[in-house]
This record gives C-alpha cells, structure tokens and sequence, in this order.
C-alpha cells in the first residue's frame, strides 16, 4: 500500500484545522474531519449520527459507541483506497497498525490558544479559556473512553508541532516536508 494516512490531534484553538486542510491541500490529498466523514457516510450511518442529538443520555452512550465504531470501519476503507490527513477522531490510535501513517499533535501556548479562541468566537478571555478548557476536556474524556489511552501523550506522535512558534502555514509545510522525508526514508 502506497496511501499515507496523517492523522492529526490538536488542542483547541492551536489552528490545528487550518494546518490540516492547507497540509492536505499542499499534498493533492482529501481532507477529512467529522463533517467530512458524515457527507461520505452511508444514508444509515447518517441518520444514526443525526439521532445522537435527539436520545437520553443512557442510551446516548451505547449509541455513541456503535456510531464511532462504524466510524473507523469507513475510515479504515477509505485507507485502503487513498491518501488523506484526518482531523481527530481517535484516529491515531484506531490506525495505528496501518503501516504508512504518520501521526501529528499539534498544540500552541495556552495564551495564543485564548487570543485566537476569543477573536474567531468574539468571546470575552474569560469565556475563551472556559471554552477551551472545555473542549479539550471533552476531547480527553472521548479518547480515553474509546482507547483506554491519554489524549495527546507525545509518545504516541511522529512529530508534535506548537503552532505558536513557527504560525499555521509553517506548520503545514513542515508537515508536508515531514511526508517528504518520511516517503523517502521508508523507500517510496
């Protein structure tokens, strides 16, 4: 298999999305996120995606774990057929055993997060950090709970970039070099 599959984890508020779509966009490969993945979903999986939203919260969970898991199946699909650099998703640890993937955490200064945060949303710093915390919060909890693992352990990356020191489009193009030298490392 030649596809290379770049997954990306980031803290909110890093850009991480913005440094993932132009890294994609720079590779000639699709970009896929949550929405992303919805539109190429089965009618079926969409509309269990669209339930989500609308049940209790005791059977949320169960529901929740059949839609993620269903998730990876078309993620795993689409890895057989292209490249392409996925934005979360735990797709890191679900892709793991795939043998061109290179994983990617991006992360920026907690300040720079609350500046770029408050600025895209019009939010107060108060309302900004809360927001963050939030998130990335969330997100810790969704990956412990479908990997057993911890969110963001720079053990699990290839390369960690911090958005704050080199800006988004230096981002990307490190990434995009990264490709580069890993394709030729592995012979490809």
């Amino acid at each position: 298999m030649d596809n290379i599959i770049i997954t990306i984890s980031r803290g909110y508020g890093s850009n991480g999305v913005a440094i993932g779509k132009l890294a994609a966009k720079l590779l000639g490969i699709n970009y896929y996120d949550d929405a992303s993945l919805k539109e190429l979903a089965s009618p079926w999986l969409r509309r269990a995606m669209d339930d989500l939203e609308n049940l209790p919260p005791e059977d949320a969970a169960v529901a929740e774990e059949d839609v993620f898991r269903m998730q990876i199946g078309q993620i795993r699909e689409l890895a057989d057929k292209e490249s392409f650099v996925i934005m979360g998703r735990a797709a890191d640890y679900f892709l793991r055993d795939i043998p061109n993937i290179i994983r990617i955490s991006i992360h920026s200064d907690f300040e720079e997060c609350v500046s770029t945060v408050a600025e895209r949303d019009g939010s107060t710093r108060a309302e900004a950090e809360a927001k963050i915390r939030g998130i990335d919060s969330a997100r810790a909890d969704f990956y412990m709970r479908h990997t057993g693992s911890v969110w963001n352990d720079p053990m699990s990356f290839d390369l960690t970039l911090n958005s704050s020191s080199i800006g988004s489009v230096s981002c990307a193009e490190l990434i995009v070099r990264y490709v580069d030298i890993w394709r030729g490392h592995h012979g490809m």
